[in-house]
């Protein structure tokens, strides 16, 4: 039953299908970004000067650093756990970012590891910036890539039943697009949060994060 809602849920935002509603949705955790952060979250190598929080938003400065293959150092990457349930979870986060070299990066992550993880970045490659979903199972990545340019773009997580799907929104009135689709590359207690990284040393670039939120999907209203 979870992996039929999981394709329902997904089916509804892809396939641009007329539907009565959209699967009801229940917050499970919400973090407007407008205090000190609480104790649900961590931090994977934090550099405290190189984050704050401001008027509803989490600004990270983008550091040198990758969480990919066996680059496992990307800093200030900020995590909660996520809720157990028996119905599929989406994470949600509208990012802003202006990324400038090659593999510069910022988005959502699920996280076990730093060689087990699913993230939706939006990211510099070749010369263009993009979309990417990087699967990451034991230090070896595969990836899903669409094109977005856009400075802001809301991402979010699917999770269920053993799958997770990346998607996003083009504007905020038009259906959430899926980049791709994988197994969980791992089991065990995952989190889910934030990051960015692949900037050079000297830059000043700052990536912004809004409205970061945990839904239960199909749960009664």
């Amino acid at each position: 039953m979870k992996a039929l809602l999981f394709g329902i849920v997904v089916g509804f935002v892809t396939t641009g299908m007329a539907v009565a509603k959209d699967p009801p949705e229940r917050i499970l955790f919400e973090e407007k970004f407008t205090g000190e952060l609480g104790k649900e979250w961590s931090w994977v190598r934090e550099d405290p000067k190189a984050w704050r929080i401001e008027q509803g938003t989490l600004v990270l400065r983008t550091l040198p650093g990758y969480l990919h293959a066996k680059s496992n150092d990307s800093k200030n990457i900020l995590l909660c756990a996520l809720p157990k349930s028996e119905k599929p979870l989406a994470v949600e986060v509208y990012v802003e970012s202006e990324p400038k070299v090659q593999f510069e990066h910022a988005g959502v992550v699920w996280y076990v590891d730093d060689d087990n993880y699913v993230s939706l970045f939006q990211e510099v490659l070749g010369n263009k910036v993009e979309l990417q979903m990087v699967t990451e199972k034991d230090a070896k990545p595969s990836f899903h890539v669409v094109h977005h340019d856009a400075k802001g773009v809301r991402m979010r997580l699917l999770i269920a039943d053993g799958k997770i799907a990346t998607q996003y929104k083009p504007a905020e009135k038009e259906d959430w697009k899926t980049v791709g689709r994988s197994d969980m590359p791992a089991a065990g207690p995952a989190k889910v949060g934030v990051m960015a990284g692949g900037a050079p040393k000297e830059a000043e670039r700052y990536v912004r994060f809004r409205a970061f939120r945990i839904l239960e999907i199909g749960a009664e209203r």
